[in-house]
């Protein structure tokens, strides 16, 4: 009975110093970079012109139910959309402030 507790005893130490013997894998550590860059346009060089977009001018026509004018199809209640003129590259205006007007 003495050696099974020798036994168990000299396992028990091996045990528990073979476990402490290694050393644990420590987590890995991330760092986290946020970079934030604020870009703003380039100033345009002098002389330049800058170009905005004007929208193209509709006219909305809405159209009652009934036969067309020859009186052989039936044309249910729709819209109709005409362009008056297209949409074109122009020059900006420049906005004025409101300081530099002269006050009257």
């Amino acid at each position: 009975m003495k050696t099974k507790f020798v036994k168990f005893a000299a396992i028990l130490f091996i045990a528990s110093m073979t476990s402490c013997a290694r050393e644990q894998p420590q987590p890995e550590t991330i760092v986290v970079v946020d970079r934030f860059v604020e870009s703003r346009p380039a100033p345009p060089p002098p002389g330049t012109v800058q170009y905005c977009w004007e929208e193209p001018i509709v006219d909305r026509e809405e159209v009652a139910p009934g036969l067309n004018t020859k009186g052989d199809w039936y044309n249910p209640a729709h819209t109709v959309v005409k362009k008056v003129r297209q949409g074109r590259w122009r020059p900006c205006k420049v906005q004025r402030s409101k300081s530099s007007y002269r006050k009257k």
